[in-house]
């Protein structure tokens, strides 16, 4: 399944995605999944807390475009955690994935056939375990199932 939503960005961002999605002959709905999970895997900025979301700022005159797509449904889910989590617009998460990975997405292209996102069925499986005590909430996310090990250590 998958998600319409529409993003913000600057149109530099854009004519990127365009350029990109045409060299390696894809929909820029589908370079854009490919950028955002490259994003959530290569990422490492620890998260912020007790602040406002970030979001893009203009930096050209030739201002931002709403670009709508449509993304598969655990993509989608999990820009949202990094939204949370990183505090910056799904947006702003976007142009900094293009910034960050977009050459190195184009310049192995080969590997794309095996990356598109064609399947229906989500492969991601989400786990979420939620843990109580007194005033205290803890909630711990996995994006794929992890191993026995690592599960139960988290669980202890």
């Amino acid at each position: 399944m998958h998600i319409e939503t529409t993003v913000n960005i600057r149109r530099e961002v854009l004519d990127k995605i365009i350029d990109a999605a045409s060299s390696v002959n894809v929909s820029k709905s589908e370079i854009i999944s490919i950028i955002l999970v490259r994003f959530s895997k290569g990422y490492s900025s620890k998260s912020r807390i007790f602040s406002t979301v970030r979001y893009q700022r203009a930096t050209s005159s030739r201002g931002f475009h709403r670009l709508h797509v449509a993304i598969r449904n655990d993509i989608y889910e999990k820009c949202l955690d990094m939204r949370k989590l990183l505090k910056m617009s799904v947006s702003y998460i976007l142009a900094c994935a293009v910034e960050k990975y977009l050459e190195e997405i184009i310049k192995s292209s080969n590997e794309i056939k095996d990356k598109r996102i064609t399947d229906n069925y989500c492969s991601n499986y989400i786990i979420i375990s939620k843990y109580h005590d007194d005033e205290i909430y803890s909630y711990t996310i996995f994006w794929g199932f992890p191993n026995k090990r690592t599960l139960m250590k988290t669980l202890q």
